[in-house]
């Protein structure tokens, strides 16, 4: 499986021929199994610039304002950068 982690709950999973934008997070402890709950997403894409384009709208739609979003999209705009494709 060849992966491209995006952040710590973002990743790009490229094997198979195409772009699958992969979301996971560990949420609170369920006091009756002991184990904390994970919520999970899937988005399929073609490329993996349309899985970025997916990766980037979903990162920007939960900032507050218009200040958070700028600086989100720095932070999107560098780990593009830095990205070893």
């Amino acid at each position: 499986m060849d992966i491209i982690v995006l952040d710590e709950n973002w990743k790009i999973d490229t094997s198979g021929g195409t772009a699958t934008l992969l979301y996971e997070k560990e949420g609170e402890v369920n006091p009756k199994t002991n184990k904390p709950s994970v919520s999970r997403d899937t988005f399929y894409y073609s490329t993996i610039k349309q899985a970025l384009v997916g990766y980037s709208n979903r990162s920007i739609n939960v900032c507050k304002d218009t200040g958070e979003i700028l600086k989100k999209l720095d932070e999107i705009e560098e780990l593009i950068k830095n990205l070893k494709i």
